[in-house]
C-alpha cells in the first residue's frame, strides 16, 4: 500500500513538471532556416531578418521529486499485522529432587584386642593330622542268572490199542 500510494505521488510530480515544459516549447517563436525567424505576412512573401533581440524566457523552479506519503483508499480490506501485546505464560518453578552422593558414617560395633596384664588362655583350634578310614568290603547279595540245562529229546515208545476189525 505504501509503494502505491509513492508511486502515485511520483507520476502526480512528473505530469505537473511535463505540463510546464510542453506549454513553454509550444509557445515560443519558431525558428527558420539559418537562425532567423520567419514571420508570414498577409502578402504571401517571406522576409527574412536577423536576430536583433534576445528572448527573455520565465525562469520557473522545477521542484525536485521527494516521496510524499498520501493516504488511497483502498478497494479492498487488507488485514495489516501490528504488533499486540500476548501474555505468555511463564513456567512455575519447579524444584526436582537431584540424586548427589552423600557420605554417610557407617556406625558398626567392633571388638579391639585390649592387652590384658596377666596371661589368658586362648582356646584355639590347632591343626591335627587326622587317620582316614580302611576299606572295608561288605557282602551283597547279588542275583545272578545261572544257566539251565540243554533240552534233551528222547523217544517214548507207547502202546496203540486197536480195535479188531470187523469182517462182515
Amino acid at each position: 500500500m505504501k509503494l502505491t500510494a509513492c508511486f502515485v505521488t511520483l507520476t502526480t510530480l512528473i505530469n505537473l513538471v511535463l505540463t510546464d515544459v510542453d506549454e513553454h516549447i509550444l509557445f515560443r517563436h519558431r525558428r527558420g532556416i539559418h537562425g532567423y525567424e520567419t514571420h508570414e505576412e498577409p502578402s504571401g512573401g517571406h522576409e527574412f531578418e536577423p536576430i536583433t533581440k534576445h528572448e527573455v524566457v520565465s525562469h520557473f523552479s522545477i521542484p525536485s521529486v521527494k516521496a510524499v506519503k498520501v493516504s488511497v483508499p483502498h478497494p479492498i480490506p487488507v488485514a495489516v499485522p501490528q504488533p499486540v501485546p500476548v501474555p505468555v505464560p511463564q513456567p512455575y518453578a519447579v524444584h526436582v529432587r537431584v540424586p548427589e552422593r552423600v557420605e554417610v558414617p557407617i556406625v558398626k560395633t567392633v571388638h579391639v584386642i585390649v592387652e590384658k596384664p596377666y596371661p589368658v588362655t586362648v582356646e584355639k583350634p590347632v591343626p591335627y593330622p587326622v587317620e582316614k578310614p580302611y576299606h572295608v568290603t561288605i557282602e551283597k547279595h547279588v542275583p545272578v542268572p545261572v544257566p539251565k540245562p540243554f533240552p534233551v529229546h528222547y523217544t517214548v515208545y507207547k502202546h496203540i490199542y486197536h480195535a479188531p476189525k470187523k469182517h462182515y
